[in-house]
This record gives structure tokens, C-alpha cells and sequence, in this order.
């Protein structure tokens, strides 16, 4: 049986790693389409906030029951 802990930070990797993808590719399209303005970093401030609750999920800094 897999540690759970494990588990969270292997599925938070996974979620950093799409992150960076995604925010490569909008940034790849926004300098094609529209290179004066960023909108690429409203994408990037949105999606962060989520990405590190789960971060601290995944560190068991928040949502563990002990």
C-alpha cells in the first residue's frame, strides 16, 4: 500500500507541472496575438492561489486531521 503523503505531494507535482505548461502555452499566445498587454498573468495570479492551498495540503499544513 502507497504512503499517503506520498500520494499528495506526487498529485501536487502533477498539478505545478500542468501549471507551468498551461502558463507557457498562454504566454506563447499571448505574444503571437497581443504582446502589449499580459493578460497571461491574470491567468497565472488566479490559478496560483489554488495551486498553493494545494501545496499546503499536500505539506499537511492545512486539511490534516491529526
Amino acid at each position: 500500500m502507497s504512503d499517503p503523503r506520498a500520494d499528495k505531494l506526487r498529485r501536487f507535482r502533477l498539478h505545478a507541472m500542468v501549471f507551468v505548461a498551461v502558463l507557457m502555452l498562454a504566454i506563447a499566445v499571448n505574444v503571437l496575438t497581443n504582446p502589449a498587454y499580459p493578460w497571461w498573468m491574470w491567468l497565472a495570479t488566479v490559478w496560483a492561489l489554488p495551486l498553493a492551498a494545494h501545496w499546503a495540503w499536500s505539506r499537511e499544513i492545512i486539511g490534516s486531521r491529526k
